[in-house]
């Protein structure tokens, strides 16, 4: 889930369009990564809509059905099809060993009443797009998470009052009709190309034990997250790499509103996901003599604007590839995130939360030093909606394994 803080743009957002920083391109390394490095690129593929408005109405059915059908028809309008081409040609110019993907999204949609909804599953429609660009990326480890329906048979009623056969609330079975389910994954690929790496066949995935949950109609709902994990050989040497999605940011705790830092953004649930990751981590390691890449959207800021799981993984036991690849901290450096959720914007990572652009999607490394790295996906794609990629750039970085 892309992230759905609840504050409005503030005066934080406003300063930073004003110091231009949400125009800035981020600075670059060379273009490709050396060949003597496991080239690991972590790509959030966005889930198509934002899901803010769903959940902050959750309480009230009526409120929530159009609010929850207009993330369904908001995908549908950024295209990931179309979004599937373009990024496929970016993972092409770096030719990574490792691909990890986040918010790896299936809209499973159904009609009876006859109206058309198209479902969509990212997996094949990524590896279709990989394929036509002459690429070849496997599963190594998927993690299967969020489910989200109604009930385990039964998905969101889809209303929509412009939508012939879909624009019935009531009675309860003419809203039935018409139903969406979302579906949330990671997952780990390899390159099947590459002489260097190997997959080893060991892999494994698991769901976190603290999730966020929401109540629609008496029904109790989760955006259920997780990790994945895979052991590889590059150049005859052990590692794991695994991806995760936490948990949003958000201040659940005692902090101070409208303050930032760690200590005044304490979301218990991404706190305890992130202690748990860690574990898993650890474990995974040992496997593969000391050493495990973790990529993904880990949803804590780098620079300490947010939450504390960022220093919590990196204090003692992960390094972070951005500085051991000579990068820089400060205020929105080396930001990945945020576009809008409609894709409309022409303005960069113009998501309009304060304190944004942030770097959050990372490559973190144990027993491995980063000796490149790189954000892709800056690029505006066209000038109609769809304008990007994903509402996150795409980060890579090399490694050399010690």
């Amino acid at each position: 889930m892309s992230r759905t803080r609840t504050l409005a743009a503030g005066a934080s957002a406003a300063a930073l369009i004003g110091a231009g920083i949400l125009a800035a391109t981020p600075a670059q390394a060379a273009k490709t990564a050396p060949d003597n490095a496991l080239n690991v690129m972590t790509l959030n593929l966005y889930l198509g809509g934002s899901l803010s408005d769903a959940i902050n109405s959750a309480a009230n059915i009526v409120e929530f059905l159009p609010a929850a059908a207009k993330v369904y028809d908001t995908a549908i309008k950024t295209d990931f099809p179309l979004r599937a081409k373009w990024i496929a040609k970016t993972v092409k110019k770096q030719n990574p060993h490792v691909i990890t993907l986040n918010e790896l999204t299936e809209w499973v949609a159904t009609s009876s009443s006859g109206a058309t909804l198209p479902s969509y599953d990212y997996l094949p429609i990524l590896q279709d797009a990989l394929k036509n660009e002459g690429l070849s990326f496997d599963v190594a480890s998927l993690s299967p998470n969020a489910d989200i329906g109604y009930s385990d048979t039964v998905g969101i009623p889809y209303y929509n009052p412009k939508k012939a056969g879909c624009d019935q609330l009531f009675p309860i079975e003419a809203a039935l009709r018409c139903q969406v389910r979302l579906k949330d994954r990671d997952a780990v690929l390899y390159n099947t190309a590459s002489t260097d790496l190997q997959f080893t066949g060991t892999s494994d995935h698991g769901n976190f034990s603290k999730q966020t949950t929401f109540e629609v109609a008496g029904s109790t709902l989760s955006f259920k997250r997780g990790w994945a994990s895979a052991a590889f050989t590059f150049k005859g040497k052990a590692v794991t790499v695994m991806t995760a999605h936490l948990e949003v940011e958000s201040q659940d705790g005692k902090g101070k509103k409208g303050k930032y830092g760690p200590k005044n953004w304490p979301s218990k649930v991404q706190v305890a996901q992130g202690k748990e990751l860690l574990k898993i981590a650890k474990q995974k390691a040992k496997e593969t003599q000391g050493r495990v890449v973790l990529a993904g959207d880990l949803n804590s800021d780098a620079n300490g604007y947010y939450s504390p799981t960022y220093r919590n993984l990196t204090k003692s036991y992960f390094k972070d590839s951005w500085k051991q690849a000579g990068g820089k901290f400060g205020k929105a450096v080396g930001a990945t995130c945020c576009q809008t959720g409609t894709l409309k914007s022409s303005k960069r990572l113009d998501s309009g939360d304060p304190v944004i652009p942030t770097r959050i999607d990372l490559v973190l490394t144990r027993g491995a030093k980063a000796v490149w790295k790189r954000i892709d996906g800056t690029k505006l794609m066209q000038k109609k909606q769809p304008k990007w990629q994903s509402d996150h750039y795409f980060y890579a970085a090399a490694v050399r394994l010690k």
